[in-house]
């Protein structure tokens, strides 16, 4: 049985709490990481299972010198890289460009039904047919409206969409369960 596991990074393994005291921080490029070492330990052996298949669905898809660099700084080397193929290159920080072609039905902002990493969870579980599927992400549950019920975190036998709380990240508490569900 193979369980894909798909990791955003703002907000689930860098967070954005300014007091942690178990957290090292570093630049990625000119973006300041914090993370915690232990929890990146813990997602090593979790990565590390045979049958567990690792992946990024991130803004940091978009800058493939960047993403190196954070898996580089992470230790996260060899993650697969699942986006949405609509998807192109970033205009700045707070725009990404869309294919026209997909024009109207893939947004960039997770408060929105057509949210872009919907699609492009759709399309990696289309393409890679995993047995169970595991998602990190701090913005799920965040769209409103029609169609977007199936991207609520919960967990059932085949699907485990768990959002993290942005400032604290991803925590040990968060992977206790991941592993409980893993092992059911």
């Amino acid at each position: 049985m193979t369980t894909l596991v798909a990791f955003d990074n703002d907000g689930v393994f860098n967070h954005f709490s300014k007091s942690a005291k178990d957290s090292k921080r570093t630049m990625v490029g000119e973006w300041p990481v914090s993370y915690r070492e232990d929890v990146l330990d813990r997602v090593r052996e979790l990565l590390a299972r045979p049958d567990v298949v690792g992946g990024w669905l991130t803004t940091w898809l978009e800058d493939k010198a960047l993403l190196a660099e954070l898996e580089h700084r992470l230790g996260l080397e060899g993650l697969m890289q699942f986006r949405a193929p609509h998807f192109k290159t970033p205009l700045g920080w707070n725009g990404y460009g869309v294919d026209p072609a997909f024009e109207g039905r893939s947004g960039e902002y997770p408060t929105r039904p057509d949210w872009w990493k919907f699609r492009a969870w759709e399309l990696v579980l289309d393409e890679h047919k995993p047995d169970r599927a595991a998602w990190f992400d701090d913005d799920l549950g965040s769209a409103k409206g029609k169609g977007v019920d199936e991207f609520r975190p919960r967990v059932t036998p085949d699907r485990f969409l768990y959002r993290t709380h942005s400032v604290a990240g991803l925590l040990h508490t968060d992977l206790d369960k991941l592993d409980k569900w893993l092992d059911d």
